[in-house]
């Protein structure tokens, strides 16, 4: 995970350790294009023959970190937005650029508003992001402990003491919220789709049916 812009504050670690916590098991690297903060360790990690892709909302700095590793101004760049202090969508399609110094390519993206899950991810998703709390869960009283009002809850008494923030469980619960409701979709949309087979079935029956000669 890469925490960029770091020129902007004179003190990164309120963020360094907000992203700690939601980020559990993750790598952390601050950089900063305008001092040269963490550039060569990133560029340290892109090796040759591999391929690596950067992903974020606009203007977190991804173009101008592009510009950065390859020491040239290939990517255009924009100021934030001074009505709301949002980025400008810049990149405006995935680009595949060649860092000469490591060899590595890169992969430069649009800015995004969402993420999501892909169904069969879901899973390894939740045992990687959250294994603090799938720990501390296997401890609470009732199997099917969801973490809110329920007695011997291991998750909530970690809370009261202080061991796991509150807004990391609300992450996690978020988490298990649109695995479900993936899975909900999954089994419509699979419904929708027989449904729309039968129907095509059903139509090309009656037209064979209509056209063959009687006996």
């Amino acid at each position: 995970m890469l925490l960029t812009k770091a020129d902007l504050v004179d003190d990164t670690s309120p963020y360094i350790e907000q992203l700690a916590e939601q980020s559990v098991g993750c790598a952390l690297l601050v950089l900063s294009v305008v001092s040269g903060e963490g550039i060569d360790a990133l560029s340290k990690l892109l090796l040759p023959g591999q391929s690596a892709v950067l992903v974020g909302s606009s203007g977190v700095g991804k173009s101008s970190l592009v510009n950065a590793l390859l020491g040239a101004e290939v990517q255009s760049v924009a100021s934030i937005r001074a009505g709301d202090a949002k980025g400008k969508h810049t990149t405006t399609r995935r680009e595949l650029l060649h860092l000469p110094e490591s060899g590595a390519l890169l992969i430069d993206t649009p800015g995004m508003r969402e993420f999501g899950l892909v169904a069969s991810e879901a899973g390894v998703a939740v045992d990687q992001s959250f294994t603090d709390v799938e720990t501390l869960a296997e401890d609470c009283l009732y199997r099917d402990c969801i973490h809110k009002q329920e007695p011997g809850c291991a998750v909530q008494r970690s809370i009261e003491e202080g061991q796991l923030s509150a807004a990391r469980l609300k992450s996690y619960q978020k988490l298990l919220r649109e695995i479900e409701y993936n899975e909900r979709r999954g089994s419509v949309d699979k419904a929708r789709e027989a449904r729309r087979v039968w129907k095509k079935r059903m139509v090309q029956y009656k037209q064979r049916t209509r056209f063959s000669p009687k006996s």
